[in-house]
């Protein structure tokens, strides 16, 4: 795998803590992308996907693996996400309109508020390369995003319940 400036900086973080075959064939955590037309498939099929061509970063997700929602359009973050699967082709073949194969299966952690890029960036610094970021995270970086959604997440007070319906505030 080809890493750059920031993420090398990333990679050598997680060969240091986990050895370099660690590194090859896990990852601690990882960011998924989607936009305003992709993600209702994210939580109807329960499936984060990728293009074909991610297939080698998906079988490299296990199952435990904490894991992220970023939706690039409204620049929020979203989750905190645990593999359910290990990640592999066509999990759920009809989700993503057939275009994001490289798929894994997923359950809801945290329900937390979105974190505005604004606040979770600094957790992931070293993975920026100009307006960018890399999606693979290190054990620290998914700590620090955690706590930033954390303490955002909702309070008691916050939700209603009404009829089977959980409403946020």
């Amino acid at each position: 795998m080809d890493f750059s400036d920031g993420e090398q900086t990333n990679r050598a973080s997680l060969v240091a803590r986990y050895g370099n075959s660690s590194v090859e064939h896990h990852l601690p955590g990882y960011i998924f992308m989607c936009n305003g037309r992709t993600k209702p498939d994210c939580f109807r099929y329960r499936v984060f996907g990728i293009p074909r061509g991610g297939k080698g970063v998906v079988e490299r997700i296990k199952p435990g693996m904490k894991l992220f929602l970023y939706d690039f359009e409204k620049r929020l973050l979203y989750g905190v996400y645990e593999a359910t699967v290990g990640g592999k082709m066509d999990i759920e073949p009809d989700a993503f309109d057939k275009m994001y194969p490289a798929q894994v299966g997923f359950r809801i952690v945290e329900n937390c508020y979105p974190l505005p890029e604004s606040t979770f960036k600094s957790a992931i610094y070293e993975n920026y390369k100009g307006g960018k970021f890399n999606q693979e995270l290190a054990p620290h970086q998914i700590e620090e995003c955690w706590d930033a959604e954390a303490a955002v997440r909702p309070t008691i007070s916050d939700i209603i319940v009404r009829e089977d319906q959980i409403f946020v505030h």
